[in-house]
């Protein structure tokens, strides 16, 4: 399920395209950290958050450099993140269908323990948080779930290969699912680098019920991923997928070892 060989019989023609020219041998799910030990370092990997802000582009993952200057606006949404956000992050996504841009924030509330999801549309000067800037209308999609993979192609190779190869897969498997929790409300979209490239896939979840950061994600998981959120969301990690937390936000998971950091 996790080779190259099988995974090309299983994607559609854009995925193909994408991954032209990647060895899915040694870039993909059965390179030594998907499918050997695991990596020492992944457990904390990640570091905890109170905001993680996702800017929406119809900009290819294929076609993102190395720290998205040609997605309009996104440069001027991570600064302002950096500088007037605690424990924030600014992440590049496609959306393919985007009518105009946006930018999707999730806020950690501690005292609830809870995620909420707004979406921002509209104009903002470059200098501003979209949610600070007259005009901009609020949308709250804290009722949906949303998993974000790095497809980051010209940060690192395995982003490049593993990303697109997961979203599509991941889709395919929400639209199958009987549980109207996930055909029904899970998004999935390929987003720009969360750090981490050796641990690629890298999957990102966040709904009402809390975040997750996975690293070393292959196509098997996806449906015991799936069977979690129709359960619980993001309360309980699912088993099998435990060991491979890299963080969630407001909280640090427990390190294996005291240097951890983001690769």
């Amino acid at each position: 399920m996790n080779s190259h060989a099988s995974i090309v019989t299983r994607v559609g023609a854009a995925v193909l395209k994408d991954i032209e020219g990647l060895n899915g041998d040694s870039l993909g799910f059965e390179r030594s950290e998907c499918c050997g030990p695991l990596p020492p370092k992944l457990p904390g990997s990640f570091e905890p958050l109170i905001h993680h802000a996702f800017m929406s582009t119809t900009v290819s993952s294929t076609l993102w450099d190395k720290m998205c200057s040609n997605v309009e606006g996104f440069e001027g949404l991570r600064v302002a993140c950096k500088s007037k956000l605690p424990k924030s992050m600014a992440t590049a996504f496609c959306d393919a269908n985007a009518s105009a841009r946006s930018v999707l924030l999730f806020k950690y509330d501690d005292e609830a323990k809870r995620v909420h999801a707004t979406e921002y549309s509209g104009e903002w000067q470059s200098s501003e948080l979209p949610w600070d800037a007259k005009g901009v209308i609020a949308s709250d999609r804290s009722d949906e779930t949303f998993i974000f993979v790095c497809a980051h192609l010209r940060r690192d190779d395995r982003c490049g290969y593993c990303g697109p190869v997961l979203v599509e897969l991941i889709k395919q498997a929400v639209a199958k699912h009987s549980s109207s929790a996930v055909h029904e409300k899970v998004r999935v979209f390929p987003c720009s680098h969360v750090g981490g490239h050796v641990y690629a896939g890298n999957v990102l979840l966040y709904n009402k019920k809390g975040s997750v950061c996975i690293g070393c994600f292959c196509p098997s998981d996806i449906e015991a991923l799936l069977d979690g959120i129709a359960t619980n969301g993001v309360e309980t990690v699912p088993p099998s997928l435990a060991a491979r937390v890299r963080g969630s936000m407001g909280t640090q998971p427990e390190k294996k070892e005291s240097n951890c950091t983001v690769v």
